[in-house]
């Protein structure tokens, strides 16, 4: 089997589910694959920038859903999907890379931190054009579920979807 990028991206993403990401180092990480680091080197100029590469791996997963939410459909069908793109966001995220982690390289936390201005901004779009919004409270919404999400990464990633599922729900609720 041939070792590529991808394959090293899910490695790497395997091991920031039990290494945090102020301690794992390309020793860690090689043998936690179960190769050499030369490997590794091949393939990304360090530890930075495969956590950059893998970041920016899990983004583009998040980006392709955005694209795919319907913007023709009605107001709470565009609203609960992209509550389900967070929610998958959240869940396909190691905890180690949610919130606000210091630690992560410059580049890796801005393409996070853009990734999830995005999603608020669609969020606050979606919010806007449920029965009974307003600006108001298309803002406390987009703020919710950016609290949400720093919030899930204390919570098991197979429960994270459903948690802010909850809160879309609330929100509906509580608009109604």
């Amino acid at each position: 089997m041939t070792t590529t990028r991808d394959t090293l991206i899910q490695g790497a993403l395997a091991a920031y589910a039990t290494t945090d990401t102020d301690t794992l180092t390309v020793d860690v990480l090689a043998q936690t694959l179960r190769m050499s680091k030369s490997t590794l080197y091949k393939h990304f100029e360090g530890l930075d920038d495969l956590i950059y590469a893998t970041v920016e791996y899990l983004c583009e997963e998040t980006e392709t859903e955005l694209v795919e939410v319907p913007s023709s459909a009605g107001a709470e069908v565009v609203f609960r999907a992209i509550a389900a793109v967070y929610g998958n966001h959240a869940e396909r995220m190691p905890s180690n890379l949610l919130g606000s982690s210091p630690k992560l390289p410059k580049a890796a936390r801005l393409r996070l931190d853009n990734m999830q201005a995005r999603l608020g901004d669609r969020m606050y779009r979606a919010a806007l054009n449920l029965p009974k919004a307003t600006p108001v409270t298309a803002q406390a919404v987009q703020s919710a579920f950016a609290g949400a999400l720093r919030f899930v990464r204390t919570t098991p990633r197979e429960l994270r979807f459903d948690e802010l599922q909850a809160v879309a729900e609330a929100v509906l609720h509580g608009l109604a």
